[in-house]
């Protein structure tokens, strides 16, 4: 799913099954102070509700996709039980 709520909160990309949330960070939008802590916040409520969350930056995105990949494939392989 992409761009739905999860514990009240706009998550980018939500893997229902495995409990894992992405979120891509683009400078242009998360270079405030006030964006930093509200991202925390944000993985702390979700955190706390047995999601776990990965950042990408946009950077990452595009010009280091194969890390992104490897990150997401070896999370994404997991079940929710085999990452406690």
């Amino acid at each position: 799913m992409t761009n739905d709520h999860v514990e009240l909160l706009e998550a980018d990309f939500i893997f229902e099954a495995q409990r894992v949330l992405v979120e891509t960070d683009s400078w242009q939008h998360h270079r405030s102070r006030e964006s930093f802590e509200q991202d925390r916040r944000r993985d702390a409520i979700h955190a706390a509700a047995g999601w776990r969350t990965l950042r990408f930056t946009h950077r990452q995105i595009e010009h280091d996709p194969a890390t992104v990949t490897r990150a997401l494939e070896a999370v994404l392989s997991r079940t929710p039980t085999q990452s406690r």
